[in-house]
């Protein structure tokens, strides 16, 4: 079954970029309602994808994918009946939605972006619900949802809490004091990835009223539960808005999260949906566990980049001695043995070699330490030890005296005893430290490996260091780097605990960051710098020339960007002192940059960052196509340069047209915002024109071969294509 749903959603993914709706798979994604195909263009398509620095990875994309691919498109939860009809689409019958009481489950692996999969299901909802709403000419613009978010422990309840509405369910500000904390939201705070543009509104509006009380959003806990495996961690539950809550209700809230739950004897209607989110195996085996529509191990996970890449870090400790059974020290002052010294010796030294690098690239990344021992004894001796190494006493934080939402800023080193996790994304070390071979923490050693950790650098721009180092990996070669590297230090004498593990034989020597460097704004980048105007009609509500925060959007709002030093040009005319120089576009943009150093006519240049710069332009590019088609990235410039008399929107194109190509929405979006810019003040505008120059790689090649001026070029692009007449449609 999940070979058969990842064959139909990759079908459903190029339906999704696809220019034109037609073909089977279109007929499929016609099957989708209004509120979830415009979710899924926002979530997985390329052309959203490429142009936002947040988005899922590809095992949380593949869970979004195939619980909509099953609820709306295939229409069932029964895992023979979603084999035939992921396999054979002819078979799908004329049923307009699913039946009531659906249940699906999803298993993913700790680390891998659970809570994240959730929020996006409840954004699902939501959206439906919204959608439906609005369809109803009389009805309330509130949509009518009853929504209860199961959490296996009270602990992962306060979590979750917070999360979704950006307060601590327990502590202060929850309740009538909670819209304070609403801005804190993770759906908030990632609002770019989770919703489109138009949806935002609305959806801050119904988050506040769950916030003060008032909607049909609940948030509990499992309190009886017994821990069960594969642990069920979330269950959300949507019940029929029309119904109170049943007992019927009630015992699938207990069945959800464990057997031990008391169920009452009486019953009623089942809920509408139920989507169960648990934990993966490493083997991926569940026995008596319902069919899930997805189940990843951590070692999937590892290979598609959604969890940290362990490694086993080589430490000697020959000559010294592991007891078989506990030792029996006198006194109550603890000392560490020369093994567990060596250990946290190794352990402290892969902190430090990424403390540097890490911290030039971003200050707030700083890598954190783990060390997992069993009794408190070792806790309190490996606290001394580090101290004596040089950590301040403050930098250190045992488990449970952490706060609830992890580690604060200054924290360098945790220790904690065998039931730690690694849900902290900055913990890129882990020390694990035995008082003999038959104690517990073998186990928990095993536990902090299978349990992945969280990507530290999950932008798109480390997607290719990652790939490099999985591949290094299954190669048992070192890394080239270690980034979102995850060191695992222990006694080589218990091997056996990390058998699924590359066995690194030596990674003192290899650089944390390989040649990745951060590319600050030069001294005199007020000089070069541009600003971006947003379109007139897209604002939303704001002022025609205001960005996000009021203030016009310019290049140097972006004040560093990470480059790659083999990909890396030194520029003198931008605000930057590097550019980068993609090594995917056969030297293009290289030249491109070069040409533009060595004409005088042209006073300013940079090459945009789709994800990063004009955030405001970009939504209000994406948020005109209409809902129905894929967002048309043609038009959006890859570069701005400025002469003395204009500013040229320049899109590299890899081929010459063959003939006139009709502009999709997008493109007419853009001409009819340099229309209306054209008409504005001269300072509104920069005293200077705005144009699109759309550059054919071969002509821009020909043209460089005969020494010919980039300004000339540009020019000549521009006036051809300037303004055309175009329709409003």
């Amino acid at each position: 079954m999940h070979a058969a749903l990842d064959y139909r959603a990759r079908r459903l993914c190029a339906a999704l970029d696809a220019r034109a709706d037609t073909g089977a798979d279109a007929a499929l994604l016609a099957r989708l309602g209004p509120a979830s195909a415009g979710l899924l263009r926002w979530w997985c398509s390329h052309a959203t994808c490429r142009m936002r620095v947040d988005n899922f990875n590809a095992v949380q994309r593949q869970a979004l994918l195939h619980v909509l691919l099953a609820h709306e498109v295939l229409r069932s939860d029964d895992p023979g009946l979603l084999f035939r009809r992921a396999c054979d689409p002819s078979t799908l019958g004329n049923e307009t939605c699913i039946a009531d009481a659906a249940h699906h489950c999803l298993r993913l692996a700790p680390g891998s972006g659970l809570r994240w999969v959730l929020q996006a299901l409840l954004v699902w909802r939501w959206a439906n619900a919204f959608d439906a709403t609005l369809a109803q000419a009389d009805a309330d613009t509130r949509p009518t949802l009853r929504l209860r978010v199961i959490a296996a422990t009270p602990d992962l309840r306060r979590r979750l809490h917070a999360a979704i509405l950006g307060t601590d369910c327990d502590g202060p500000g929850a309740g009538d004091d909670a819209p304070r904390g609403i801005e804190g939201s993770s759906l908030l705070r990632h609002a770019r990835l989770f919703l489109p543009p138009a949806l935002r509104a609305p959806f801050h509006a119904w988050l506040l009223a769950q916030a003060r009380g008032a909607g049909g959003l609940r948030i509990v806990d499992g309190r009886d539960a017994a821990p069960q495996a594969p642990r069920t961690l979330w269950c959300l539950i949507e019940e029929r808005a029309s119904e109170a809550c049943t007992s019927e209700a009630r015992t699938m809230e207990a069945r959800a999260i464990g057997d031990d739950a008391h169920v009452p004897d009486d019953t009623g209607p089942p809920p509408r949906l139920r989507i169960d989110l648990q934990w993966s195996t490493e083997t991926g085996a569940h026995a008596g566990g319902d069919a899930a529509l997805v189940d990843v191990p951590l070692a999937q996970a590892i290979r598609r980049g959604a969890c940290k890449l362990p490694a086993l870090e080589s430490v000697d400790t020959a000559g010294l001695p592991l007891p078989a059974k506990p030792p029996r020290r006198p006194g109550l002052r603890p000392r560490l043995s020369r093994a567990h010294r060596r250990l946290l010796a190794a352990g402290l030294a892969a902190l430090r070699q990424r403390e540097a690098a890490f911290a030039a690239l971003d200050a707030a990344r700083r890598p954190h330490l783990l060390v997992i021992c069993a009794t408190p004894l070792l806790m309190r001796a490996a606290r001394r030890w580090l101290i004596d190494a040089g950590l301040d006493d403050d930098a250190i934080a045992f488990a449970d005296e952490a706060r609830a939402d992890g580690p604060s800023a200054t924290t360098r080193a945790r220790i904690a005893g065998p039931q730690a996790s690694l849900c902290d994304a900055r913990i890129c070390v882990v020390a694990i430290l035995r008082s003999h071979r038959d104690d517990a923490t073998p186990r928990a050693a095993g536990f902090a490996a299978v349990a992945g950790a969280p990507l530290l650098w999950p932008e798109p721009d480390f997607v290719d260091l990652r790939s490099d180092n999985v591949e290094r990996a299954a190669l048992r070669r070192p890394p080239r780097h270690l980034i979102d590297v995850l060191s695992i230090v222990d006694d080589p004498r218990c091997r056996d605990a990390h058998a699924s593990l590359p066995h690194l034989v030596d990674t003192s020597a290899v650089p944390a960051t390989d040649d990745l460097f951060a590319a600050s704004l030069r001294e005199d980048a007020a000089a070069f710098d541009i600003t971006v105007p947003a379109p007139c009609d897209e604002a939303a509500g704001m002022p025609a020339d205001m960005g996000l925060d009021g203030r016009p959007e310019r290049l140097s709002d972006l004040p560093r960007r990470i480059l790659r030093g083999r990909h890396a040009l030194p520029v003198a005319k931008s605000v930057y002192a590097h550019a980068p120089c993609s090594a995917l576009d056969s030297g293009l943009r290289r030249a491109l940059l070069e040409c533009a150093e060595a004409d005088p006519a042209i006073d300013s240049h940079c090459l945009l960052d789709p994800r990063r710069h004009g955030i405001r332009f970009r939504e209000a590019w994406l948020a005109h196509a209409p809902r129905a088609s894929a967002p048309d990235p043609r038009g959006w410039p890859d570069a701005l340069v400025r002469t003395a008399d204009r500013i040229y929107l320049v899109e590299l194109q890899p081929f010459c047209p063959i003939g006139p190509q009709p502009p999709g929405p997008a493109e007419r979006a853009l001409l009819r915002w340099l229309r209306q810019l054209d008409a504005r003040p001269p300072d509104q505008r920069g005293h200077r024109r705005w144009c699109r120059a759309a550059v054919p790689a071969p002509l821009f090649w020909s043209w460089k071969r005969s020494g010919g001026a980039l300004s000339a070029l540009l020019s000549m692009l521009a006036d051809t294509t300037a303004h055309p007449p175009q329709r409003e449609d």
